[in-house]
């Protein structure tokens, strides 16, 4: 399973992720599409996102959980940054394994 949360799905859809081994964590939405494509909006400058990398979810200071982006795409630009969309897919991580 590509998407692992610690203890369960999180109830909220404003989260942060970090991406990569970066530092920063940054504010996202998250929208469950199935129960193995999730969608994250990430409002931020370029981050670097490629698929194979690790995103990880928090809430605050809390490690919620995470999992190897298979697609990004950036769909447009705001003012304060690019959104971008990600996609997690269950059975991707099999593939890979």
């Amino acid at each position: 399973h590509n998407l692992h949360w610690i203890s369960h799905r999180p109830e909220k859809s404003e989260l942060h992720v970090k991406i990569r081994h970066a530092p920063e964590t940054y504010p996202c939405s998250i929208r469950f599409c199935t129960d193995d494509t999730l969608v994250v909006h990430i409002a931020a400058e370029e981050v670097g996102i490629a698929a194979g990398q690790f995103a990880v979810f928090y809430d605050g200071e809390i490690c919620l959980g995470g999992g190897v982006i298979e697609t990004y795409h950036h769909l447009f630009e705001t003012k304060v940054g690019i959104v971008l969309q990600i996609l997690y897919r269950a059975n991707s991580f099999a593939k890979n394994n």
